[in-house]
């Protein structure tokens, strides 16, 4: 998922510019997305036997705090004027970061109940994510 990510950044920094100081502008905040994306996917790399206090904490205060920021920079980008194949990176990287975020949330839901009731919606979720890396893989093409 990473790859991907950092291809679309690659593509970014390759492509012609587009106008100078917003190219900058958008090539600082997709690194930012991509750098916030690898903190909040440490999650995943937990040992089996941290303690679910930990796993909230990471959930919670890292997880979902970076895929907040990351939709932020992504409505950002979205004020700027893009030619159509970056923009429908940026919409379907917002589309993923979306999913993410409501992953993590479900997955802190379980967490503090001790339940795996949302087990089924959060693996619904993260097909939903493979199709959208799917779509993103085939964009970057």
């Amino acid at each position: 998922m990473l790859v991907i990510v950092a291809a679309v950044v690659l593509y970014y920094f390759m492509a012609p510019e587009y106008s100078g100081q917003a190219d900058r502008e958008v090539k600082q905040k997709l690194e930012q997305i991509y750098q916030n994306e690898e903190k909040a996917l440490k999650f995943y790399a937990l040992e089996p036997q941290t303690s679910t206090e930990d796993l909230v904490k990471a959930v919670k205060d890292e997880g979902i705090l970076y895929w907040n920021l990351n939709l932020q920079l992504l409505e950002e980008i979205q004020q700027y004027e893009l030619e159509e194949p970056y923009e429908e990176y940026i919409n379907k990287l917002f589309i993923y970061t979306r999913l993410r975020q409501e992953i993590y949330i479900l997955i802190l839901q379980a967490l503090q109940e001790d339940t795996d009731k949302y087990d089924r919606e959060i693996e619904q979720k993260n097909r939903s994510v493979q199709a959208v890396l799917d779509e993103i893989d085939q964009m970057a093409i």
